[in-house]
């Protein structure tokens, strides 16, 4: 799609190890990266942002979608939701689109996933290998 005026920029990519993205920006963003099934790819991915320009790293070929949203303090575009001593979080943000999704424990350490799954434009599912607690943050 490229860049908007809400600070949101999508990429779909084929097949690809090395990835240009001119999301342009202007500011350090928030990445996410979804396979063709909507899950949100966490391992062997590397991300170089220079501000308007990133490059994605895969270990081996992959398809996609690249979500890149700028931070920004409208509450509209931001979704949190707590959670306590879970294994699988389900949230409905009702952002209109898939988010940029981080988690958070009770010390603001992040905290990674072992999946996240986008259900729809307004609902995704976090899974920890073990019980945690803490937030779910979503970034249109």
């Amino acid at each position: 799609r490229g860049p908007s005026s809400t600070g949101r920029y999508t990429q779909a990519f084929t097949n690809t190890e090395i990835l240009a993205v001119p999301h342009n920006l202007t500011l350090r963003s928030l990445f996410a990266i979804l396979d063709g099934n909507g899950n949100v790819v966490l391992s062997d991915v590397e991300i170089q942002d220079n501000v308007n320009n990133a490059t994605i790293n895969f270990a081996d070929p992959q398809s996609g979608t690249v979500i890149v949203v700028q931070p920004n303090s409208v509450t509209t575009n931001r979704f949190t939701q707590n959670f306590t001593s879970t294994n699988i979080v389900e949230i409905t943000h009702s952002l209109g689109a898939r988010p940029v999704v981080t988690i958070v424990d009770e010390f603001l350490n992040e905290v990674i996933p072992s999946g996240i799954r986008h259900l729809s434009d307004d609902v995704c599912t976090v899974t920890f290998g073990n019980i945690q607690s803490g937030t779910v943050l979503c970034e249109k």
